[in-house]
């Protein structure tokens, strides 16, 4: 599933208009329109499937939440050089892969953190 698919998909389960979903983002639809684009709202995106995830009522719900989380993430990984958004995703795959069991990937996202993000997520 591509981003903008993604986007489609949370915005007609979410029952908005695309024109609402700007408005409640605070940007244009013009500006909508370049998100799929976006390693933040990548990202963004993938923190929302991983509540799918969390609150997904059948096993196949929460499996397809935590897979499309992580493609997302793996995304931004693959094409983003924004240090604060790196870690960021590290951090959501850190959280996603120890809540599905996964803890050798948790412990390699978190060592791949900078340094004052992982200090800053210990004292959290």
């Amino acid at each position: 599933m591509t981003i903008g698919q993604s986007i489609f998909e949370l915005r007609k389960n979410s029952r908005l208009t695309q024109s609402e979903l700007a408005a409640k983002l605070s940007v244009s639809e013009q500006e909508l329109t370049r998100y799929p684009n976006s390693d933040k709202i990548k990202l963004e995106l993938a923190f929302a499937h991983s509540m799918l995830y969390r609150i997904g009522e059948t096993d196949d719900e929460k499996k397809a939440g935590a897979e499309k989380a992580i493609a997302l993430c793996e995304e931004v990984l693959a094409t983003c050089f924004d240090e604060e958004i790196l870690d960021d995703t590290y951090c959501t795959l850190a959280r996603i892969y120890t809540e599905t069991g996964k803890c050798e990937k948790a412990q390699a996202m978190l060592s791949r953190m900078s340094s004052d993000q992982y200090d800053a997520l210990r004292r959290a």
